[in-house]
């Protein structure tokens, strides 16, 4: 028995989620191509041709964001409460006008971390408890804590965040900031340099002058928040001095 040739896609179709009136406003405002949001027995669907002819799920999820989020900032000229509506799912669409199975955006796109918790050698609290205490009295961790709390964790705050770390070690020069930075251990010189060219060059970076130069080598914005977020500990970590043995043998 032969198996059922593949259907040709034509596009690819999200379904999204939100609240009724919003959606509503979205449909009214966006009745067509180039980006098309319609409703289907309840349930509010974007099409768009910045879509169509995209490879795969993944690709489709990063640049159906990145086009909602503009979105947005366009109906926000006429309703100061909008915010980006919410991709549920992805299907196919194929040339005879049917669509495929839902592919849930939450288990395509999100690319999360689930690493170890390692105690800060020679303390008795944990580093949670430690981290907090020092954002508190540290105004340049706090900072950079309270923006890694940001839902949206997207370029431009990761950027910020990343400069925040820097300019610790040099408040001027970027280039002298990464060597310190290297020798203290807190990244390797090839990741550290990919990820700033990733948030302030290309299509994705959070530095409008250099927003249309072209880098062929940029991190995924998954990519790009798990960098920071590991960068990120190490700093806060180098910050708490070693304690001597002798010192520790006699707390015990």
């Amino acid at each position: 028995m032969t198996p059922e040739p593949a259907r040709p896609r034509s596009g690819w179709v999200l379904e999204l989620h939100g609240d009724l009136p919003d959606l509503k406003f979205w449909e009214d405002n966006f009745p067509g191509r180039p980006l098309h949001v319609f409703e289907r027995e309840g349930v509010f669907y974007c099409e768009a041709d910045a879509l169509d002819d995209l490879p795969d799920v993944k690709s489709v999820c990063e640049r159906g964001t990145a086009l909602l989020q503009i979105a947005s900032a366009v109906l926000r000229l006429w309703r100061s409460h909008i915010t980006p509506v919410k991709i549920v799912a992805v299907m196919e669409r194929y040339s005879d006008g049917s669509w495929g199975c839902r592919d849930l955006f939450i288990e395509l796109s999100v690319q999360g971390w689930l690493s170890s918790v390692y105690y800060v050698d020679g303390y008795d609290q944990s580093p949670a408890e430690l981290f907090m205490e020092l954002a508190n009295r540290d105004e340049r961790v706090g900072g950079a804590l309270d923006d890694f709390a940001s839902p949206s964790l997207d370029m431009p705050c990761l950027r910020r965040i990343a400069e925040t770390i820097w300019t610790e070690f040099d408040p001027k020069d970027q280039s002298k900031a990464v060597e310190k930075m290297v020798a203290d251990g807190l990244a390797d010189r090839e990741g550290l340099n990919r990820f700033l060219q990733t948030v302030n060059r290309g299509a994705k970076a959070a530095h409008s002058p250099f927003r249309y130069e072209r880098f062929s080598n940029s991190m995924s914005l998954g990519d790009a928040q798990l960098f920071l977020g590991q960068l990120l500990e190490r700093w806060i970590r180098s910050k708490f001095p070693r304690v001597p043995m002798e010192v520790r043998n006699r707390r015990t």
